[in-house]
């Protein structure tokens, strides 16, 4: 099992601290990228690429929190509105009532991911330059030259015109 890649913990953790938070009486809230791709969150809520939700059993219907998408339908000033994200967009679960919870840091994009796997293999195929040190004999114009910019270096200073 060592050769194969496990499945995302995030999903499990976020589930996990929901019911925690639930179970004590408190009122889950998740805090969402509402950048990531495939999430569909009411937009004229969302402040700074984020929204807050209120994620409490009573506040929400027709709820699935699976570990590919978790989605349900909530009201947002009166008007019904279909909800869902990746767990991946999941930025944080906390508790209203005193902060309790756990963030989660950001995941790039999938379509980042996928850029920068192949901005990398761009990379490696692209022709490089690189210098080569030996001896380069110099054109006696370009000797003199250099030592004529050697004495004409002095200090500047400034004149007043008037």
């Amino acid at each position: 099992m060592s050769g194969e890649t496990m499945i995302s913990n995030r999903p499990y953790l976020i589930r996990a601290i929901y019911d925690w938070i639930v179970d004590n009486g408190w009122t889950p809230h998740m805090q969402i990228d509402a950048g990531y791709p495939g999430t569909q969150v009411p937009r004229q809520f969302v402040q700074e690429g984020m929204i807050v939700l209120n994620v409490h059993p009573d506040a929400i219907m027709a709820s699935d929190f699976n570990n590919q998408m978790f989605s349900f339908k909530a009201r947002f000033q009166g008007v019904e509105h279909q909800l869902w994200f990746a767990p991946e967009a999941v930025l944080a679960v906390f508790a209203r009532e005193n902060g309790q919870g756990m963030p989660f840091p950001a995941e790039p994009y999938p379509e980042e991911a996928g850029d920068a796997e192949q901005q990398a293999l761009d990379d490696a195929k692209k022709p490089t330059l690189t210098s080569v040190k030996g001896n380069v004999k110099k054109d006696k114009s370009e000797s003199g030259a250099e030592s004529k910019s050697k004495k004409a270096k002095k200090k500047p200073t400034l004149t007043v015109v008037k």
